[in-house]
């Protein structure tokens, strides 16, 4: 009984994905989870999509409205984030990722699917500084090991330092929490998505505010 509950509970939502992905396919679109694991897993994680879902509920939990939002993805992979972002409404979008052939395909999604404003910037999170000044929501997905998420964040807070600005960052799969909280991020809410095999994803919401 429990089992066909939760089968009718999540049918719209996989007739979506499913309807979702073969519309994306008739453009050329690129989202699949073969990944270029070039680069030590000591800099960043494989490539792995986000569940539309997961994205959804980390951004509804926001205390802005969606017409305040800016974000930006670290460790965009292919660009399914910023897909996601442009549809829930959220003007301002850009992608971070290191892997060259990762960012190529990223460019060529966004091409494909009409959205040529998202910025999709080819680099090294650590080395980022101006650029994330525009930006007052981070979206990471588990994207890196324990001390690039650290200078990543000290980076965002330096930003925000700069700016006067309070900024979040949605947080999913979050192993490196701890490192967060280390550099003045402050865990304001925690988000359980429920899935169709039902195992709970967690999602948390930080904020970092200049004082």
């Amino acid at each position: 009984m429990y089992s066909l509950f939760r089968w009718l509970w999540f049918f719209p939502t996989r007739c979506e994905t499913r309807l979702t992905s073969m519309r994306l396919s008739s453009l050329g679109v690129d989202f699949a989870t073969e990944t270029d694991g070039r680069f030590s897993p000591d800099i960043g994680y494989a490539y792995m999509p986000t569940y539309i879902t997961l994205f959804r509920d980390g951004i509804r939990n926001l205390p802005i409205p969606i017409r305040e939002i800016r974000l930006m993805d670290a460790g965009c992979g292919k660009g399914i984030a910023l897909y996601y972002a442009r549809r829930m409404g959220i003007a301002k979008v850009a992608g971070v990722e290191l892997s060259d052939e990762l960012c190529v395909i990223c460019e060529k999604n966004m091409q494909a699917l009409g959205y040529g404003d998202v910025i999709v910037v080819h680099k090294n999170v650590t080395l980022l500084r101006d650029e994330l000044d525009d930006y007052n929501v981070f979206y990471m997905f588990n994207p890196f090991p324990a001390e690039p998420m650290r200078a990543f964040m000290r980076s965002i807070a330096e930003s925000i330092k700069r700016t006067g600005r309070t900024v979040y960052v949605v947080y999913h799969n979050p192993i490196h929490v701890d490192v967060c909280r280390e550099e003045g991020f402050v865990v304001q809410k925690e988000v359980l998505t429920h899935t169709y095999f039902r195992n709970d994803k967690l999602t948390l919401i930080l904020e970092y505010h200049s004082s």
